[in-house]
């Protein structure tokens, strides 16, 4: 079988001011050979999985990474288009194409299954094999007029409950109205397919230093929102950019970032890691901010306002077993409280596993754990 595993990794918030003192710590020429992504992460390492075996290999830089990291995994049905992986070029190959991918972005968008689908499919397999035409007719419709420069490659994911489309487009705007019909538009035997869609968007690392005369960067439609938690203050290279227009409606904020602003999409992709003041591995950088999380968005049109959404088809137990679970949880406390020393940590396990159990029945994405933690509860 053919795979990858997607390793998102979060800058750590060093306290140190230059990159100098970060080398000397971390291990860092692996980070350096990473890719560009924008939002709640900011590397990406994508690694090829051969055998199933493999994909709870850890690479060299997850080991070695101080700081968040996620990874998700991704194998591939037949009948879809192919790209390759080339770990050392950082570059994806249209197999058919026989052609390095040119395309501006890489996404990777998330669809978690509505959890009552557990109850109304008949096999996994049919219910991939559903989701999968479903994507293809809605995504292949919306490219249909030549429109959209896009080519997508639908994967399964391992570990949670739903389907993942990689994404190669110039214009992250077509990739995100794409996702809005795909969860507007997809049904299993009438009701609602998706519970939610999650878009992570990475540079084409063939870009990192601009589009060679293409055109492509200037051509980029949409905005980005920047947040940044600053260890000063704004420093002189983020106020000539304000000054030059580049940053636009910059304000205060309160939270955990300091400053937000906005930028054209097109100033965002080109001017970050590669001008100073917004470049992670620049001293100037590392002197006066913290964190950054640049998030790219695009205009709503008109006719989106009143897309009908399918109804959820529901069937969750999480309302009809959380009364369930809070008194057997109860009565397995009283229990162990009495029968068992003070010291021994069970009970503090326990509530533990009760406060997991919480957390995960009110959060939209962990709705498989809940389930689980229900079956453990009850």
């Amino acid at each position: 079988m053919r795979g990858f595993i997607f390793e998102y990794y979060k800058y750590a918030r060093y306290p140190k001011e230059t990159m100098e003192d970060i080398r000397a710590c971390l291990p860092y020429p692996e980070a350096e050979q990473s890719i560009l992504t924008y939002g709640e992460y900011d590397r990406l390492k994508i690694n090829n999985v051969e055998k199933f075996d493999r994909f709870r290999d850890l690479s060299s830089l997850a080991k070695a990474w101080v700081g968040n990291r996620q990874s998700i995994l991704l194998y591939g049905f037949a009948n879809e288009p192919e790209y390759v992986y080339a770990e050392e070029e950082l570059t994806f190959k249209d197999v058919k194409a026989n052609e390095d991918d040119k395309h501006l972005f890489w996404a990777l968008t998330e669809f978690p299954f509505c959890s009552g689908l557990r109850e109304e499919m008949e096999s996994y397999d049919g219910l991939l094999k559903q989701a999968r035409e479903s994507l293809h007719q809605v995504i292949d419709e919306g490219c249909a007029d030549g429109s959209a420069d896009c080519k997508y490659m639908v994967l399964g994911v391992l570990g949670t409950f739903g389907i993942a489309v990689l994404w190669f487009g110039n214009q992250f705007t077509d990739i995100l109205e794409r996702v809005n019909k795909i969860k507007a538009n997809s049904k299993y035997k009438g009701e609602r397919m998706y519970l939610a869609a999650h878009t992570m968007l990475s540079r084409n690392p063939m870009y990192n230093n601009g589009d060679h005369g293409s055109g492509l960067i200037e051509k980029l439609k949409g905005y980005a929102y920047v947040q940044l938690t600053l260890k000063k203050w704004i420093s002189i290279q983020l106020h000539a950019m304000k000054k030059e227009g580049i940053i636009k409606n910059m304000r205060h904020t309160s939270g955990e970032h300091d400053i937000a602003f906005e930028m054209l999409a097109k100033d965002a992709y080109l001017d970050f890691e590669t001008k100073d003041g917004l470049n992670h591995d620049k001293d100037v950088y590392q002197s006066h901010i913290l964190q950054t999380r640049v998030t790219f968005m695009r205009e709503i049109e008109p006719h989106e306002w009143n897309v009908r959404l399918y109804k959820d088809g529901g069937n969750y137990s999480s309302a009809e077993n959380l009364k369930a679970v809070e008194k057997n949880y109860m009565d397995v406390r009283k229990l162990l409280r009495d029968k068992l020393s003070k010291a021994s940590g069970v009970v503090d396990t326990l509530d533990s596993l009760h406060c997991d159990y919480r957390y995960n029945v009110a959060s939209a994405v962990n709705q498989s754990w809940e389930v689980d933690f229900s079956y453990i509860l009850l």
